[in-house]
């Protein structure tokens, strides 16, 4: 359940960057990738530079431009949506729930039944 949420916050964010994506496409005539990159820049440019810094210095020097970056890079919509979708495909199926609508109770039927001139259990009386 709780990765079927995560799994849905996350097919929402795609969509609000397809949307994004799909404005400024219009706005500029032309169309342009609205990448993770591009988002993170927006949101917090600091902390995408100290990521870089951290990968370079820590981790691997190589592994900066041609693979992280290289993820970046990618529409956002689709580096949100392919985990999502994947998530939701690989997920146990939601519990089929009974519907009663409101006010529908053993109760209710019973005395619905009663003024239908059936006896306490339903018999016709």
């Amino acid at each position: 359940m709780p990765g079927r949420i995560i799994a849905l916050f996350l097919l929402l964010a795609a969509a609000v960057a397809a949307t994004a994506e799909i404005f400024r496409s219009f706005d500029q005539g032309r169309y342009d990738v609205f990448s993770a990159a591009d988002i993170w820049l927006l949101a917090h440019r600091g902390s995408i530079n100290a990521l870089e810094r951290m990968i370079v210095d820590i981790i691997a020097p190589w592994a900066w431009e041609p693979v992280v970056f290289k993820i970046l890079s990618l529409p956002a919509w689709l580096l949100a949506g392919t985990p999502a979708l994947l998530v939701l495909w690989r997920a146990e199926p939601m519990p089929k729930r009974r519907f009663t609508p409101k006010g529908d109770t053993p109760k209710r039927r019973r005395l619905a039944g009663m003024m239908a001139g059936n006896d306490r259990r339903g018999r016709p009386g």
